[in-house]
């Protein structure tokens, strides 16, 4: 599978500001009953208790045999003028000036805090579904095989996160602009414009696969009709939206930023140890009068997730490469200007994954998840550098994540597994 992500200009990675009216607790949105409040909001994992996560606790040494200070040895690091172990600093954790944010540090890495918990009852078995964020809130999907709902919690935590609607659906993708929350309902393949009051129809489609917002529109891909489609957020004109570009083979994980509408047109097929069709990386300048451009194409390997990040020079898009047999045993991640590549794009770093499901990206970082880890690139004003990919965080079917100024966020099962009938939203700093 192939990830795409665009990173875009500066004005088109601002965080949007939160959404009127949903949110939880004060009477301001419904409370499932089935959601579970015992758990403290913004409680910080204990590393030691869950191993399946990054590190382990770091307890505070006694005073009981403290060296003197004749015999202790010469500071490591010096941060603002102060000696720290930046192992185990929660200011300073890896490095002088990386905060966790209230969370701990355990060798050099900053510890996930939990922000909500979903109980969707015992022996259910769950299913953690896409997630977005806005400046105030984190929007996400929890449900069974029955259905799903799209919650609504605030970013410093919530014990009980709100249904942004009380209805069940069968959301695929969700997306948040600061005025609404947008979700794809699968069944009924619509893309719906949701707020506290209730939803409309935005857009419909036959296989809506994935939902953008940027600057005022919303986008979705529609790999059965072979159109990339954008719809005029507000209008809720009940029509299918107007057609950004027709003709695509199978058009994926559609990313928008900074006025540029990013997708993958890719079938994830083998036919014995090749891709049935080639992968293509596809651009489109919405304030251009040129129509699609392709930006990158393989014959010998999918595309998978793509993203668009905020680079000085302009849009810069990163995109998933793999091979047969599915899942291949490398993934490996690439990227160009959003206005052309050289004749080789340029191989970012290699990781031993089967897939990449997620990617986001800011002008400091590239991240994305790999079903069980999430990975950091660093970036130099949006554009990639020489460093390769560290290990942001490790758990549990960690698929869809988000990221606002300082954190990634994701929503997994748990260590126990979706069995569980347990979802969980977290938060990591970056």
């Amino acid at each position: 599978m192939v990830s795409l992500l665009l990173v875009a200009g500066a004005a088109g990675c601002e965080l949007v500001s939160g959404i009127a009216g949903l949110g939880v607790g004060g009477g301001q949105g419904p409370v499932d009953a089935a959601i579970d409040s015992s758990r403290p909001a913004d409680a910080t994992v204990d590393a030691g208790k869950d191993p399946a996560r990054d590190g382990g606790s770091v307890e505070a040494p006694s005073d009981a045999g403290a060296p003197d200070a004749a015999d202790a040895p010469a500071c490591v690091t010096a941060c603002d003028g102060g000696c720290v172990d930046v192992t185990s600093d929660p200011v300073n954790c890896g490095a002088c000036g990386h905060d966790c944010m209230g969370a701990g540090c355990a060798n050099a890495i900053c510890q996930p805090t939990l922000l909500a918990t979903v109980n969707l009852g015992a022996g259910t078995v769950g299913m953690a579904g896409a997630i977005a964020v806005d400046a105030v809130n984190v929007y996400f999907l929890a449900g069974t095989a029955s259905g799903a709902t799209p919650y609504v919690c605030p970013k410093s935590g919530c014990g009980a996160p709100a249904p942004v609607v009380n209805a069940t659906l069968w959301p695929y993708a969700i997306a948040a602009d600061g005025t609404f929350v947008y979700v794809v309902d699968s069944v009924q393949q619509r893309v719906l414009a949701c707020t506290a009051g209730g939803c409309a129809t935005l857009g419909v489609g036959k296989s809506i696969d994935s939902l953008a917002v940027d600057d005022g529109g919303v986008y979705w891909a529609d790999f059965a009709y072979g159109e990339v489609e954008a719809g005029l957020v507000g209008s809720f004109r009940g029509d299918a939206g107007s057609a950004l570009a027709t003709g695509q083979t199978a058009p994926l994980q559609v990313t928008a930023s900074g006025g540029v509408v990013s997708w993958v047109d890719s079938v994830p097929r083998c036919s014995g140890s090749s891709p049935q069709l080639p992968s293509s990386v596809v651009t489109f300048c919405l304030g251009c009068s040129a129509g699609p451009s392709v930006l990158a194409t393989d014959p010998a390997t999918f595309f998978g997730s793509v993203m668009t990040g905020c680079a000085a020079s302009g849009p810069f898009v990163f995109w998933a490469e793999s091979s047969c047999p599915i899942p291949s045993p490398t993934v490996t991640i690439k990227g160009c200007p959003y206005s052309g590549c050289d004749s080789l794009q340029a191989d970012i770093v290699s990781i031993d994954a089967g897939y990449v499901a997620g990617m986001v990206a800011d002008d400091a970082g590239l991240y994305f998840s790999t079903g069980d880890r999430i990975f950091a690139v660093p970036l130099q004003n949006g554009a990639p550098g020489d460093a390769g990919a560290n290990v942001l965080v490790s758990g549990r079917q960690m698929n869809f994540i988000a990221r606002d100024d300082s954190s990634i966020y994701w929503d997994d099962c748990g260590d126990a597994g979706c069995g569980s009938g347990q979802v969980y939203v977290w938060r990591v700093a970056k």
